[in-house]
């Protein structure tokens, strides 16, 4: 498992650094259909995906009343979950997934072709670090794609390649991290905008590997996807709640 470490020299000259509240969750059609904790409502919460998207692999929103110890996907594809430790907890309007690396908190999905498979790929997830520095990822698919966040660095990992920049924020708040790979170029984007770009990688490997949300995570996990295409700009930034995001690459 690539280790946040190992990204230091990468990272020495470049700092990104957002104020501490982020944006709103989940502002355009990202947002939730239906209502969860914290909503004021008694109306059931939405099931499956927030998103209608034909190119969803992976889609876990979290919203079933019990997370563990298995998880259905929201997407078309069924790669459901299984789970150990995992409970409910609020986002906004919405029901995220605890996690906790104490108590063994496990997100698994089984290895798959078309998860493996790719020459486009978007990546999403919100995250919550209660614990910074640690490491965790939102998305795991190593050694061929991961999505990371642990409240200090933000990774993308295409194959061998990533897209990395410093970005901090306090133990607690909710970012939303996302990636996009046009098949020639990686886009890292936090909280909506752009914030680091590199070339794809020389190579991905071919083989069917398991998928894992959340590890090394304590803290809170959402909407974490997969996409086996490379969505515009426009919808990461729709997707994390913001009003206005730089959607090109940084300088």
């Amino acid at each position: 498992m690539h280790r946040i470490a190992a990204l230091a020299a990468v990272l020495a000259g470049c700092t990104f650094t957002t104020n501490e509240a982020g944006p709103t969750p989940d502002g355009g059609h990202g947002g939730p259909t239906g209502t969860g904790p914290g909503s004021g409502s008694d109306s059931p919460v939405t099931r499956g995906c927030h998103v209608s998207d034909p190119s969803l692999a992976l889609c876990f929103d979290f919203e079933e009343p019990q997370l563990a110890p298995s998880l259905k996907d929201g997407s078309l594809r069924g790669h459901d979950a299984t789970t150990a430790n995992v409970h409910p907890m609020a986002r906004a309007t919405e029901q995220a997934a605890a996690v906790a690396v104490a108590t063994g908190s496990q997100i698994y999905i089984p290895p798959s072709a078309d998860l493996s498979s790719f020459t486009t790929l978007t990546l999403e997830a919100w995250v919550r670090p209660d614990v910074v520095g640690t490491g965790a990822w939102a998305i795991n698919h190593q050694p061929q794609y991961g999505l990371s966040y642990d409240g200090q660095t933000a990774i993308c990992q295409i194959g061998n390649q990533t897209a990395a920049i410093a970005f901090r924020t306090a133990a607690g708040t909710w970012t939303h991290v996302g990636c996009i790979y046009d098949g020639d170029q990686i886009k890292l984007f936090v909280n909506g905008s752009a914030v680091a770009c590199n070339d794809g990688p020389g190579n991905i490997d071919s083989r069917s590997w398991s998928t894992y949300l959340g590890p090394q995570l304590t803290g809170g996990i959402d909407n974490a996807r997969v996409y086996d295409d490379d969505l515009d700009a426009l919808e990461i930034c729709d997707h994390a709640g913001a009003t206005s995001c730089q959607t090109s690459c940084p300088q």
